[in-house]
C-alpha cells in the first residue's frame, strides 16, 4: 500500500484563482501549438513605468536590442531610501520572471511589484529581464536574451545605469522558468571571459522549472495539480525545446548525465546557490535532484535548500535557514564603501525541524504560494465579462424577436451570480463600534493611597505591605487607576455579593456606553459572549445581562471563565464563528475582570502581585458580518491567530489559582518564569501571524538570509505590516520586553504604556482602552492596520488584526460617542 500522502489541501480562494488561471492558460493555447498572444496580452495586467520616482524608487525601461524586442526594467533606490551616503555602492539583482517560458513579461504587475519590493526593502538595484517567449522563440533564445543583458550592462552601453551599482556583487534570481534560465546563465557567466567587472556571486532559484522523461513520485502524486499540472508542463516543454527533443534535454534535465556534474565541477566561479522548493509543486522532486546534483559538484560554491509547505516526510535532508546578518557600509577590504549584503549559514539541526523558526519559513512560503496567483483572477474575470458584453451588444441579441427571451435570460443569469456571491462568498466580520468603561471618580486611587488603605485594612503584614509598595513603584501604573474600596475594608471577607455588585456596575455601565455610541437596539442582539476570568456565578454573568436587558429567548449566549487576559480575543474569535453560523446577525461581546473576586488578603508574596496590577475596567464590542456592514462599521477583522502553550508544564503552571497555607484563595503569578513563557508564546504566535500580514519582500529577506549559531535571529520588520500596535498593558517590564523583541518604536508602544499608566492592567479589556487612546489622539486613518496582542494564563498569546474603515475624527470635535480618554481630557 502506498505511503504517499494525499495532495495538500488548498483554501477555496486559492483553488478558484488557480482554476481561473488554468482556464486562461488553456484558452490561450491553440491546437497548432501556438499561443493567442492578443488574448493573452488583453488579460495580462501590466504596469507602466511611473514618470516620477515612487517611494524613492526610480524605474525606467532600457532597450537592449530593438530588433528582437529585448529590454529590461531597471529599479534604482535613491540614497534617501537606503539610509546611506550617496557614495555607497549597492548590490545588483538580475531578476528573471517565470511563466513556463511562454507567459508574462517584466512589465507584468505581479513581477513588477515583486521587483519594487526587492529594491525598496533590500536596498539593491534590480534589473528585471524581459526575454522572448516560446513557442515563437524556442531554446536557446531565452538564455541568449538573459545573458545578453549581462553583457550589455558589462559593456556600459546604458548611460542610465546607476554609477553606484556594484557589479562585483551580482545575484541571479529566477522564479519558475526564470530559475531554469538563471541556472544556465550562471553557467555561461562562469565560463566566459567577457564578464570582467560583473561577478555573479549568488544564485537564488524559486521553484525552478526542471524536469525529465522519468515520472517522479511528486509528478504522479500531483499530476492534476491546479495550474501546474503535468499535462500543461509537458506542453510548455514541447513549446520551448527544439523540434524532436525530449525532456531529457540538458536544458530540462540539468544533471541527467555525469557530464553535467563534471562541467560544473570544472567551473572556477560557479556561485553559491539557494534552491527554494514548493510542497505544492509537481516538479519538487526535480528541484531536489538539482540541489543534490550541485552537492555532487566539487566546487568552492555551496548549495542551500529551503522547503516551503512540504507534503511528505523526508528523513534525510539538509535544511538551511537564511538570515541577513549584516547590512551596513564596509569600511575596509575589497568592498570598502559598499553597502554590505553578507550572509552566513547554519546547517540543519535535527530538533530545528520542529522549531517555530522553520514553522515561520514554511508558513511564509505557503502563504506566498497560496496567494501569489490571486492577480490572475481579475484579468480572467475581465476577459469573461468582455466576452459576455460583446454578446450583449450584438444586434441579433437585442432584436425584436429575441428581446423578451434574452432579457429574461440576462436577468436570470445576473440573479444567479448575485445569489452565488451572497451565499458562497465568505462574509467579513466587522466591528461596528466599541466602548470602554470609565469608573466613577471616587474610585480613583494613587499608589500612596493604595499603600495607606492596605496598611489600614489590617489584611497584610509588614512584609506584604513593603512588597506591594516596591512593586507599585516599578509597575508603570500611575496615580489615577480605579479600585473598588470594598477590597480595603478592615477585617472584611470578600463575598460573592461583592463580586456581583462590581460585575453589575462595570458590565451594565460599559453596555450603556456602547448603546450610546452605536444607537443599537438590544432586541437586535442575537449573540452574546461575556468573558470574565475570576468570577463565575450561577446563573452566569451572561444570564445576568440577558435578564437585565430582557434579551430575546432565542439569543445564543456564552460565558467564558478562567481564560485570563487573552480571553477578549478568544471571545471575538467565537463571535466570528457564531456569526458565520448566523449570518447577518449582531453579536455583543463584553470583556472584563472583577477585581474584588481576584483580590488576595494574605501573606504569600507571589499571590500579592495581581493586587498591584489589576484594576477595574471593561469593554463592550458590537460585531456583525452583514454584507453591507462596512458602510456602518469602524473596523474590519483581517486576521486572528491564537496560540496555546498548555502542553508545556512550565507554561501551564505559570499563572494559576490556589489556596495559601491559611486556605485563602488567590492568583499565583510565577514572575521568574513569566517573561520566558510569555516570550515563547509570543514567538510562536508572531511567527504564525507574520506570513499572513508581512510584505512578501520581508518574508523573502527572512528566508534568503542564513543563520549563524552566534548570530541573533533576524526579526522581520513588523512596522511594515501595521500602522499601530496595542500590546496588553500587563506591566512595565513586560511591555519593555515586547518592545525590545519586536523592535518597536516608542510611537508604537505609546498607547500600551499610556493605558498602563492611566488605567492599570484591566485584563482582557486593556487592548480596547489602547485603541480608544489612539482614536482620542486622532491617530487612526482610513486603511490603517491595527494589531492587538494579548497574553493570558494557560499560557496563551492571541493576536488580532483590524483594518480601519474610517478616518477617526473623535478628537477633532465629534463628541457624540463616549471615549474614556476624551472624558478625561474634558
Amino acid at each position: 500500500m502506498s505511503n504517499a500522502k494525499p495532495n495538500p489541501p488548498l483554501p477555496w480562494k486559492t483553488k478558484l484563482s488557480l482554476s481561473l488561471a488554468a482556464i486562461l492558460a488553456d484558452v490561450t493555447r491553440r491546437k497548432n501549438g501556438t499561443i493567442n498572444r492578443r488574448l493573452l496580452n488583453f488579460t495580462d495586467i501590466t504596469t507602466k513605468i511611473p514618470k516620477k520616482p515612487v517611494r524613492g524608487l526610480k524605474i525606467i525601461d532600457i532597450t537592449v536590442d530593438p530588433t528582437r524586442k529585448l529590454w529590461f526594467r531597471l529599479y534604482t533606490p535613491s540614497t534617501d531610501t537606503t539610509n546611506v551616503h550617496s557614495a555607497v555602492t549597492l548590490p545588483v539583482f538580475i531578476f528573471i520572471h517565470g511563466g513556463g517560458f511562454a507567459y508574462f513579461s517584466a512589465a507584468s504587475k505581479a513581477y513588477d511589484d515583486l521587483c519594487r519590493r526587492f529594491a525598496h526593502e533590500l536596498s539593491v538595484i534590480v534589473v528585471s529581464v524581459n526575454y522572448r517567449n516560446s513557442p515563437e522563440y524556442k531554446y536557446p533564445c531565452q538564455y541568449d536574451d538573459a545573458f545578453d543583458v549581462l553583457e550589455f550592462i558589462e559593456g556600459k552601453h546604458c548611460k542610465e545605469f546607476p554609477s553606484h551599482a556594484d557589479l562585483s556583487r551580482c545575484f541571479l534570481v529566477g522564479d519558475s522558468a526564470g530559475g531554469n534560465i538563471a541556472h544556465h546563465v550562471a553557467v555561461r557567466a562562469a565560463k566566459t571571459d567577457s564578464l570582467r567587472e560583473m561577478k555573479v556571486i549568488g544564485l537564488v532559484l524559486i521553484q525552478p522549472y526542471f524536469g525529465g522523461e522519468e515520472r517522479t513520485e511528486s509528478e504522479i502524486r500531483l499530476k492534476k495539480a491546479p495550474l501546474v499540472s503535468i499535462a500543461r508542463t509537458d506542453w510548455l516543454w514541447k513549446a520551448f525545446l527544439p523540434q524532436g527533443s525530449d525532456r531529457n534535454h540538458a536544458a530540462v534535465n540539468v544533471f541527467g548525465s555525469d557530464k553535467s556534474v563534471e562541467e560544473i565541477t570544472r567551473l572556477d566561479q560557479f556561485p553559491d546557490t539557494l534552491v527554494i522548493i514548493g510542497g505544492f509543486d509537481p516538479l519538487q522532486d526535480w528541484q531536489t535532484r538539482y540541489y543534490q546534483g550541485l552537492k555532487k559538484c566539487d566546487t568552492d560554491s555551496t548549495a542551500f535548500l529551503a522547503m516551503a509547505s512540504t507534503t511528505k516526510q523526508q528523513t534525510q535532508r539538509e535544511i538551511f535557514s537564511p538570515e541577513i546578518v549584516k547590512q551596513g557600509v564596509e569600511g575596509s577590504g575589497p568592498y570598502a564603501g559598499s553597502l554590505s549584503f553578507s550572509v552566513k549559514v547554519r546547517q540543519g539541526i535535527p530538533d530545528f525541524l520542529s522549531s517555530v523558526n522553520l514553522k515561520y519559513v514554511k508558513l511564509g512560503y505557503t502563504y506566498c504560494i497560496t496567494h501569489g496567483l490571486y492577480f490572475l483572477t481579475v484579468p480572467v474575470l475581465i476577459f469573461i465579462s468582455a466576452v459576455v458584453l460583446r454578446n450583449l451588444t450584438g444586434k441579433e441579441y437585442w432584436s425584436r424577436d429575441n428581446i423578451v427571451t434574452n432579457t429574461a435570460s440576462t436577468i436570470s443569469l445576473l440573479a444567479v451570480i448575485l445569489y452565488a456571491y451572497v451565499r458562497l462568498i465568505p462574509r467579513s466580520t466587522y466591528l461596528v463600534d466599541y466602548a470602554c468603561y470609565l469608573p466613577p471618580i471616587e474610585l480613583k486611587i494613587s499608589k500612596e493611597e493604595f499603600i495607606k488603605l492596605a496598611r489600614r485594612s489590617g489584611n497584610f503584614d509588614d512584609d506584604g505591605i513593603q512588597f506591594q509598595d516596591r512593586v507599585l513603584k516599578h509597575s508603570g501604573i500611575g496615580d489615577e487607576s480605579y479600585l473598588p474600596r470594598s477590597v480595603f475594608e478592615p477585617g472584611k471577607t470578600l463575598t460573592l455579593n461583592d463580586g456581583r455588585e462590581e460585575a453589575a456596575e462595570v458590565i451594565f455601565g460599559v453596555i450603556e456606553n456602547l448603546i450610546f455610541n452605536t444607537g443599537m437596539r438590544v432586541k437586535d442582539i442575537k449573540i452574546l459572549i461575556l468573558n470574565c476570568g475570576s468570577l463565575n456565578t450561577t446563573p452566569s454573568l451572561s444570564a445576568m445581562v440577558i435578564n437585565h436587558y430582557k434579551l430575546g429567548h432565542d439569543i445564543v449566549s456564552f460565558n467564558l471563565g478562567g481564560m485570563g487576559c487573552a480571553a477578549g480575543v478568544i471571545a471575538v474569535d467565537l463571535a466570528k464563528d457564531l456569526l458565520n453560523a448566523h449570518p447577518g446577525s449582531y453579536a455583543l461581546v463584553v470583556s472584563t475582570e472583577i477585581v474584588s473576586s481576584a483580590w488576595y488578603n494574605g501573606k504569600d508574596t507571589e499571590m500579592l502581585l495581581p493586587n498591584c496590577f489589576f484594576r477595574m475596567g471593561a469593554a463592550a464590542l458590537l460585531l456583525t458580518n452583514h454584507h453591507f456592514g462596512n458602510w456602518r462599521a469602524k473596523y474590519q477583522l483581517k486576521q486572528l491567530v491564537r496560540t496555546h502553550k498548555g502542553t508545556d508544564d512550565k507554561s501551564f503552571k505559570c499563572i494559576h489559582t490556589k489556596d495559601d497555607s491559611e486556605k485563602k484563595q488567590g492568583l499565583v503569578v510565577n514572575s521568574k518564569h513569566l517573561l520566558e513563557v510569555g516570550g515563547e508564546a509570543l514567538k510562536a504566535n508572531i511567527t504564525t501571524l507574520g506570513p499572513l500580514v508581512l510584505p512578501f519582500s520581508e518574508q523573502l529577506r527572512f528566508i534568503m538570509t542564513l543563520l549563524n549559531k552566534k548570530t541573533k535571529l533576524y526579526i522581520p520588520n513588523f512596522k511594515l505590516a501595521f500602522e499601530h500596535v496595542c500590546v496588553l498593558a500587563t506591566s512595565k517590564k513586560v511591555l519593555h520586553e515586547v518592545q525590545k523583541n519586536l523592535e518597536l518604536t516608542e510611537e508604537y508602544m505609546e498607547a500600551s504604556k499610556k493605558t498602563l499608566e492611566r488605567f492599570g492592567n484591566t485584563s482582557s479589556s486593556s487592548i480596547w482602552y489602547e485603541l480608544a487612546y489612539l482614536e482620542a489622539k486622532s491617530r487612526i486613518k482610513r486603511g490603517d492596520r491595527i494589531c492587538q496582542i494579548a497574553f493570558g494564563s494557560g499560557f496563551k498569546c492571541n493576536s488580532i488584526v483590524w483594518k480601519a474603515l474610517k478616518t477617526n475624527t473623535t478628537a477633532a470635535g465629534n463628541r457624540r460617542r463616549k471615549n474614556p480618554w476624551i472624558v478625561e481630557d474634558e
